[in-house]
């Protein structure tokens, strides 16, 4: 066995070993975290796609043309009334001096257009 660093066997800056340096138990061996010398790199995530062949600023701009074809961003017309309403009765509360009900982006659309025509009047 080599040293067990019993009181003073080590000068300061020199190298104190445990065991016997075969590399069992996280001792000695190759460093953690280091990469591998097979040379291949890692598996993404999600398989294989169009996107895979682009370089990401390409694959960015694929996705945000998909987006701007289908319309709205993806929000439904009744998200889009709703999103609507909820601005309208934000805007009348505060002319009013008043503030919004909690919750009122969340409350269904039938019970905010019913709020919205009773501020109206």
């Amino acid at each position: 066995m080599g040293n067990l660093c019993s009181g003073g066997g080590a000068s300061p800056g020199e190298a104190v070993t445990f065991g016997d340096g075969g590399g069992g138990g996280g001792g000695g061996g190759k460093p953690h975290g280091g990469s591998s010398s097979s040379g291949s790199s890692g598996h993404r995530l999600g398989g294989e796609s169009a996107t895979d062949s682009m370089s990401p600023r390409s694959a960015a701009a694929a996705a945000a043309e998909a987006r701007s074809q289908r319309g709205g961003g993806g929000i439904s017309a009744e998200a889009r009334r709703k999103q609507e309403l909820v601005g309208r009765l934000q805007e009348l509360y505060a002319r009013r001096g008043q503030e919004a009900p909690f919750g009122l982006p969340s409350f269904p659309l039938p019970r905010l257009e019913a709020l919205h025509a009773q501020l109206r009047s």
